[in-house]
């Protein structure tokens, strides 16, 4: 998610009789990425914004980057060690009204026990060698571990097929009332086919496994699934095409405060699963 530039913790440095501006600014605000593989290095200049970082300030100014532990954000863990997160460079210099780039890498380890896990860290920018008064800007990065080869049975086709976004976390819906998810942001489900071969599919909404990935802490598995429903009903996919699903869901009275997630398959006419399942968390009011 990007946002116009954001300015944030300016302030006014005293140098003799000038008196020099230092603020930063950056549009890498918050940004998701999806699906990443525990023991590999995950660079994100293919899977989100550059990590740009503008000197709004009138001096030109160092900037030290680094990563932090954030709070608690469910479904999202904090991130156990903030050095998966790996700048290039780690520290910028910046002219004034200048902008400069650092490329960011996810390095994870390679532990089975991350599996399925979503993760959010915080990137810090600030200034250095500005005196007793710097500038920094917050941004947040959040990802998620793609699921272990046991959380669902797989056709071959999966590899070929994937419902984008990975999760769809949706806050404060309403207890008892029908809520569709197409008046949302990230409302809709996109369907890839990147195989040769053209799909015919049908969205079904399934509890989560017992022997899945686990849940975050404060969520319950889903009741009630059969008030969900999908539009359209079938989707026929061409080789190389996506189309767009979308969905609605009336939730179970006596819902009031409670966390609960489910998971969405896409199968074939013959019930096998033929796509990465999406992942839904809802929190309701």
């Amino acid at each position: 998610m990007t946002a116009p530039f954001a300015a944030c913790l300016a302030a006014l440095l005293s140098c003799g009789q000038a008196w020099a501006a230092v603020a930063l600014a950056t549009r890498f605000i918050e940004h998701t990425v999806d699906g990443l593989e525990p023991g590999k290095s995950h660079p994100l200049h293919d899977l989100a914004p550059s990590y740009a970082l503008r000197n709004a300030g009138d001096a030109a100014v160092d900037v030290l980057l680094s990563a932090e532990r954030p709070g608690a954000s469910p479904p999202y863990e904090p991130i156990p060690d903030p050095s998966w997160v790996r700048f290039a460079p780690g520290k910028l210099r910046i002219a004034p009204g200048e902008t400069a780039s650092s490329e960011i890498a996810i390095d994870l380890p390679d532990d089975p026990s991350i599996f399925g896990r979503r993760f959010e860290v915080v990137l810090l920018a600030r200034t250095a060698g500005t005196g007793a008064v710097s500038a920094g800007v917050r941004s947040r990065l959040r990802f998620s571990v793609r699921p272990g080869p046991k959380a669902l049975p797989r056709s071959a086709e999966a590899l070929h097929c994937a419902l984008e976004p990975d999760d769809l976390v949706l806050k404060a819906a309403k207890s008892g009332r029908s809520f569709g998810i197409r008046r949302r942001e990230k409302a809709r489900w996109r369907v890839v086919n990147r195989g040769a071969q053209p799909l015919r599919l049908a969205a079904r909404a399934v509890p989560w496994p017992a022997e899945g990935p686990r849940l975050p802490a404060g969520y319950e598995p889903a009741r009630g699934l059969g008030r969900v429903r999908f539009d359209p009903k079938r989707l026929h996919i061409g080789a190389g095409e996506a189309k767009d699903l979308e969905m609605s869901f009336a939730a179970p009275a006596g819902s009031r405060g409670s966390r609960t997630a489910f998971l969405v398959l896409m199968e074939t006419s013959g019930g096998q699963a033929a796509c990465s399942e999406g992942r839904v968390f809802v929190e309701f009011e």
